[in-house]
């Protein structure tokens, strides 16, 4: 007997797949460029870690948001 398989059903899993993968892929970027951030408000003069600060916080929203997809 023959399955009927339903092609959109098809679509959308892989759609949600390749989300997915791209999502987790920008995670890793993103935390990869947090740790450099991070790095360098170490290193900045007392004057500029307020901006690496700033920049910081940002990186972390975002990491936070896109977590929420997964």
């Amino acid at each position: 007997m023959a399955e009927i398989i339903d092609f959109h059903e098809v679509v959308r899993a892989r759609t949600r797949q390749r989300s997915r993968a791209l999502t987790e892929r920008c995670l890793d970027i993103m935390e990869a460029c947090l740790a450099e951030t991070r790095l360098a408000y170490d290193a900045a003069p007392l004057a500029e870690r307020p901006a690496w600060g700033a920049k910081i916080r940002q990186l972390e929203g975002l990491v936070d948001y896109a977590m929420a997809w997964l």
